[in-house]
């Protein structure tokens, strides 16, 4: 299927979450059927800054504290591909109940052809650029229900105290999310150090560049240099530019899931948390976005945690941008050794790989140990190689390294992991869940796949990976550490 050039409301970030852009590329707040007003622009001097709603949007929270609004005449980007649906829901009311019903859920979109009672059913986790009007040259009709709180008046209570507010731990940040979870977005930042180059074209530079949509924030040489005391100390370094993340806290998985390493180690709901933001993450790169990112190197050192455990996926160094009408992209060989799936070695991969990657991260993160341990014996050094045997005696729980009484209590619910983990590592990619479909399963809205084949093919070993085509293998790193 061809995309659609959308033209000025082409970008998916043109006019900020929740806002409508319109024919012309103007951006206001939406409007809803029933008259009433439940946006307002989060800057007013900004109308392509986005919206706000007026009363926020609580979650978790019952679902009589909320209601789904029509926006009038308004159509989302992402609804081209059948593909990002909600399977099983084919008519409308059922989609705006699933939508009530989920506590990630924002919107409900429904588009059918002729038949209004067999359609698809999008339900985004975040709500980006509303497009105002049908998206032309395609034989569907959409609509549009935007999740809103219903107002304390209304529902007789008192209005909420307004949220707090935090002071940031570095002046140097980039805040970036999606999809309901708070992914990490690199900074590029860019020096003009060209000789004859005056400050007032600096300056234009600067703001020209500012003032495009969706463009990461740019940070100059100097506010860098005085932010950091004059570059007094050096983190890491990578192998392109000066990249700023968000201060985090906490570090990467890394630091917390691995029992052997002794570590401090976090308990069972943050780490059943961390996964559920790791899911969502990857669905919102590959389903949510208007060009597919398949990130190509998932691993507990590119997961980093700020100071709630909130679980950001950092580092896109090796991503690749795909198409919404290409299935499959032609590359090198990339990701890191243990973490990358069989077809790799084929060159055409998608977003399948990502979701192996998150297969091996989930099994690490449930069992507490490593997918590849050279310290352990022969029969029990890679966790692939454990799992068929112990599928075969069902006794899946025994790859949990902690014994714990909290673990113990969950069994079932450990067992049900695995299991999900196992899905995302199946041989044949077309087999693997997508990651909308594992964020459902997570939620406890859909179930496992009850035919999970458990032989799996080993995921490539360092020695069998040229080294110029895969980055390094795991290894310490202060970027990683607690700060």
């Amino acid at each position: 299927m061809v995309a659609q050039n959308l033209g000025e409301c082409q970008h998916p970030r043109r006019c900020g979450k929740y806002g409508l852009c319109s024919r012309e590329g103007n951006c206001s707040c939406p409007i809803a059927v029933d008259g009433n007003q439940y946006f307002k622009q989060t800057e007013s001097q900004q109308p392509d800054g986005g919206c706000s709603m007026i009363t926020p949007l609580s979650c978790p929270s019952s679902p009589d504290q909320h209601r789904l609004v029509e926006v009038r005449n308004a159509s989302y980007f992402n609804i081209i591909d059948p593909d990002s649906a909600l399977s099983g829901i084919k008519d409308v009311e059922r989609c705006k109940q699933a939508c009530l019903q989920n506590c990630s859920c924002n919107a409900a979109i429904f588009r059918h052809d002729n038949n209004i009672s067999d359609g698809y059913c999008y339900m985004p986790s975040e709500i980006l650029s509303i497009r105002d009007g049908q998206i032309p040259n395609h034989n569907f009709t959409s609509a549009t229900y935007v999740k809103v709180q219903i107002p304390p008046e209304e529902r007789g209570g008192s209005p909420p105290p307004p949220p707090p507010t935090h002071r940031k731990n570095l002046t140097v940040i980039l805040a970036g999310s999606g999809a309901g979870v708070l992914l990490i977005f690199i900074v590029i930042v860019i020096f003009w150090m060209k000789l004859g180059k005056t400050n007032t074209e600096e300056v234009d530079d600067y703001e020209y560049i500012r003032q495009v949509p969706g463009m990461p924030v740019m940070l100059s040489y100097e506010d860098l240099r005085i932010a950091t005391e004059d570059f007094k100390e050096r983190l890491g370094g990578g192998g392109f530019g000066l990249l700023v993340y968000e201060y985090l806290s906490n570090g990467s998985l890394e630091n917390w899931i691995f029992y052997r390493d002794q570590k401090p180690c976090v308990d069972w709901e943050t780490r059943k948390k961390i996964i559920l933001d790791i899911a969502r993450g990857l669905a919102y790169l590959h389903e949510e976005c208007r060009q597919r990112i398949i990130h190509l190197d998932i691993k507990p050192q590119n997961i980093l945690l700020d100071e709630n455990f909130n679980a950001k996926i950092s580092d896109f160094g090796l991503s690749k941008l795909v198409d919404r009408d290409e299935s499959q992209i032609l590359t090198t060989l990339r990701g890191t050794p243990g973490y990358i799936a069989p077809e790799c070695g084929q060159s055409k991969i998608t977003v399948k790989v990502d979701i192996y990657s998150f297969g091996i991260v989930l099994l690490e993160t449930v069992s507490g140990r490593r997918n590849l341990d050279r310290t352990r014996s022969e029969s029990s050094k890679h966790l692939l190689s454990m799992l068929p045997k112990k599928a075969e005696e069902d006794r899946l729980f025994d790859i949990v390294e902690n014994l714990d009484e909290e673990v113990q209590g969950r069994r079932e619910e450990v067992v049900r992991l695995i299991k999900i983990g196992a899905w995302c590592l199946q041989n044949d990619p077309t087999r693997r869940p997508l990651m909308s479909t594992v964020v459902k399963v997570l939620e406890g809205v859909m179930e496992v796949d009850p035919n999970i084949n458990y032989k799996f093919t080993h995921a490539m070993a360092p020695s069998a990976v040229a080294d110029d085509h895969v980055s390094t293998a795991p290894q310490p790193s202060v970027l990683s550490n607690p700060r």
